[in-house]
């Protein structure tokens, strides 16, 4: 049993339903490699840094609403769109797991590929950025 269902495991057995849930890896998300990817933390700000072409594999992900595993040189993102309040997990070994209620996903799907910082929700944020082959 990995980390993250063990953790959930725990916490479906102490809190029931009633409780804010932490996000999990979804084992049949589709799997997309992004040339750029790294996440960044800022007071409770989750930020997504990738390419314009990273851009457009988000807003396409979210657009589709299906659980996506993105991998980046540096990082590992798990996508899951949910209808449940959760908390967002990182495991060193792993990546982040991150949920997306519907109104993330409507504004990740609607997000442009020109370089920038995008504010999607209050805890999460993406950041374009052209890499050195782009400029």
């Amino acid at each position: 049993m990995g980390l993250f269902s063990a953790v959930k495991d725990v916490i479906d057995k102490l809190g029931g339903s009633s409780t804010v849930r932490l996000a999990s890896p979804d084992p049949h998300a589709v799997e997309v490699s992004l040339d750029h990817l790294s996440v960044h933390t800022a007071s409770g700000l989750i930020i997504l840094a990738t390419s314009p072409a990273g851009a457009q594999v988000l807003s396409e992900v979210a657009h589709s609403g299906e659980p996506a595993q993105l991998r980046g040189p540096q990082s590992t993102v798990h996508l899951s769109p949910t209808a449940k309040t959760q908390r967002p997990v990182h495991d060193p070994k792993r990546g982040w797991a991150i949920p997306l209620s519907s109104a993330e996903r409507e504004a990740l799907s609607r997000i442009s590929a020109e370089p920038g910082d995008y504010e999607i929700s209050e805890s999460l944020a993406v950041s374009i950025e052209t890499t050195p082959e782009e400029s």
